[in-house]
């Protein structure tokens, strides 16, 4: 199915579920007790490409700091999710734009669990929504780099670990950032929290220093969400104290999103040096 605008839904030969829509890339993949059912996987697609038109309808009042936006009423359920996470996340300035990702993920891995599916993967640019049945299992593949082509890590998630989001972000990703990280990657048990949290975690991974380029976000991309605040746009030679001093700062936010319930854990990289805070732990993390 496509519809005005240029956004498409359709199977690959693999038989796996793709939604383009301008920046946006979503790839689904789902088993109904072991078997594949292409015509739920292209009504998820055409599920998907509604959500992807609502949200884009609310994206002026998305783009607002949340706590501006008093009233939810009048917006999409998906965009009323949108602003209900960003509200759960205490930072000085937020716009539910930063859950979008994680957002439309869950929407269509929920989309396909109500047409009977029992294992699910949907990844939008990277943001994973999942679902499995009891007792499974899915290997999920990190990036050291928010920039790698391919995967050079991995998790091997278990349902019992009640993780339903992985979402990762970095210099370099789709989105502005405030901070220096090579790549965040967040578990938690919904993507649009993971989204949300790996955004916020990447931009702590910081320091000050003079290999650090930053520029207001509006003089990089008009109408950007986060307006004059200054983005980072390369980042130069470290010292090993700049890089030690800009991970700790990172997994100590971390650790607050932890203990308050909003994510299960992180893996944070910068310069091939790494922090992980809660789940997987330092023994769930494997080379491809």
């Amino acid at each position: 199915m496509s519809v005005p605008g240029g956004g498409e839904a359709f199977l690959t030969d693999e038989g796996t579920l793709r939604v383009e829509w301008g920046p946006v890339s979503l790839v689904a993949v789902a088993e109904w007790n072991g078997e594949h059912r292409p015509n739920e996987l292209l009504k998820a697609g055409d599920f998907c490409l509604g959500v992807l038109s609502e949200v884009g309808r609310d994206a002026a009042i998305l783009k607002q700091d949340v706590k501006r936006i008093k009233i939810i009423g009048g917006l999409s359920p998906h965009s009323a999710r949108m602003v209900e996470v960003a509200k759960l996340f205490p930072a000085g300035f937020i716009t539910p734009m930063i859950a979008v990702a994680g957002t439309v993920a869950e929407a269509v891995a929920k989309k396909l669990a109500s047409l009977g599916a029992d294992r699910v993967l949907v990844s939008n640019g990277g943001d994973v929504a999942l679902i499995l049945p009891k007792g499974g299992e899915a290997k999920v593949g990190l990036v050291a780099a928010v920039g790698d082509s391919k995967p050079s890590l991995a998790v091997r998630v278990k349902e019992a670990d009640l993780v339903g989001g992985v979402a990762t972000s970095g210099l370099g990703g789709r989105s502005f950032t405030l901070g220096i990280a090579d790549a965040v990657t967040v578990f938690s048990r919904r993507a649009p929290v993971a989204d949300a949290a790996a955004t916020l975690i990447a931009n702590e991974v910081n320091v000050e220093s003079a290999a650090i380029l930053r520029a207001p976000a509006s003089s990089i991309e008009a109408g950007s969400d986060l307006g004059e605040m200054p983005v980072t746009k390369s980042v130069g030679d470290l010292t090993e104290g700049e890089i030690s001093g800009a991970l700790e700062r990172g997994a100590r936010y971390a650790r607050g999103l932890m203990d308050s319930g909003l994510i299960l854990g992180a893996l944070l990289t910068l310069r091939g040096k790494r922090r992980i805070v809660g789940y997987p732990g330092f023994n769930g993390v494997y080379g491809l």
